[in-house]
């Protein structure tokens, strides 16, 4: 049935089905205690794995930037030379086909 407003359930499991519960989530925690190498305390462990992704994150995203940079200098520096298209077979000046690639941005 319906449970007032403001009231909880309790859920209790006994005998072997509880023994199965617990024996399930050790073996959890063993699996994640081994994923972090045994680490003594399993949060400070995972929360620095966080901080080194976002770490990571950041210096790509700057590897990245720096990248498209050096790009759009060498394809500034070559106005003349010509690009081809798939979608128009004859090769157009850079010059034209630079406004295009920067709409497309």
């Amino acid at each position: 049935g319906a449970v007032a407003a403001g009231v909880r359930r309790l859920e209790a499991v006994c005998g072997e089905v509880a023994l199965e519960y617990v024996n399930e989530r050790l073996a959890q925690w063993k699996s994640v205690q081994e994923a972090l190498n045994n680490a003594q305390n399993p949060l400070d462990a995972v929360q620095a794995l966080k901080a080194e992704l976002a770490s990571q994150a950041k210096v790509l995203e700057g590897l990245q930037r720096e990248k498209a940079a050096g790009l759009q200098d060498q394809m500034v520096r070559m106005p003349n030379a010509l690009v081809p298209s798939s979608a128009c077979p004859t090769p157009v000046r850079w010059t034209t086909a630079w406004p295009r690639i920067c709409a497309l941005r």
